[in-house]
């Protein structure tokens, strides 16, 4: 994992986090499975509660949806890559 500060991953994506409701996880090109740790307090979301990481326009039939778990302020993400983004849904 490299540390980028807000963000530690081993893998490469845009963050697109215009909005309150919900914020894009877009892997890029030719990813490959990944796992991220998003400091939400560190995006300017410090009482921000995650409802739900979901898909977007899986790949494959067989693509997983990804794993994910919130500890206070830092969202742990894990993804197959197989879907074109990942939508981080809030409460």
């Amino acid at each position: 994992m490299v540390d980028f500060g807000p963000l530690s991953t081993d893998g490469a994506f845009r963050l697109l986090h215009d909005s309150r409701r919900a914020w894009q996880l877009v892997p890029l090109p030719a990813s490959r499975a990944f796992r991220a740790d998003i400091r939400l307090d560190a995006l300017d979301a410090p009482r921000a509660v995650v409802q739900a990481v979901e898909p977007i326009d899986p790949f494959f039939p067989l693509a997983k949806g990804p794993e994910w778990k919130q500890n206070g302020n830092v969202l742990h993400i894990s993804c197959d890559a197989f879907s074109f983004g990942y939508r981080i849904v809030f409460k």
